[in-house]
């Protein structure tokens, strides 16, 4: 990535994914390798993605998003789209592709703490991760909000 990307430049490139994916146009590779390169490199926009998402287009909407997403992205780089998926998977009451996300994700990054903090709730059943999503992302959007300017590095 040449261009630094700001929290603002990030925002700016998921609202115009989103707007090719609603007018069924296809997706940006640049606008995509934006988003790629922020949700690997600052967990907020992956966050904003997993509350904003499910918000805009239902968890079956956003999990065609990703799915549409995902082929432009560099396979080393997609565990956090294939938590998300998991995400949205569990939300969309499909638990059988939510752990074969879940297992990809672990199978690139066991490491990768929101993929863990999936498999718990998941496994638990006593987790409402949707609520928790919920409640989460005002706080992510604020925070953004607040650092529009700042590069993600």
């Amino acid at each position: 990535m040449t261009t630094p990307v700001t929290y603002g430049s990030a925002i700016e490139a998921i609202d115009s994914l989103l707007s090719e994916f609603a007018n069924n146009e296809p997706l940006s590779v640049s606008h995509a390798e934006v988003v790629s390169f922020a949700v690997n490199h600052d967990v907020q926009i992956r966050d904003y993605l997993l509350g904003g998402l499910p918000e805009t287009l239902t968890a079956n909407g956003a999990i065609h998003f990703i799915t549409d997403l995902m082929p432009l992205v560099a396979e080393a780089d997609r565990v956090p789209f294939y938590t998300l998926l998991t995400a949205f998977y569990h939300e969309a009451g499909d638990n059988d592709l939510a752990y074969a996300s879940l297992f990809t994700a672990q199978s690139l990054n066991a490491n990768y703490s929101l993929a863990q903090l999936l498999e718990r709730a998941i496994g638990s059943g006593g987790i409402n991760f949707a609520e928790l999503r919920s409640e989460l992302h005002p706080k992510v959007v604020e925070s953004i909000n607040e650092n529009r300017e700042l590069v993600i590095l």
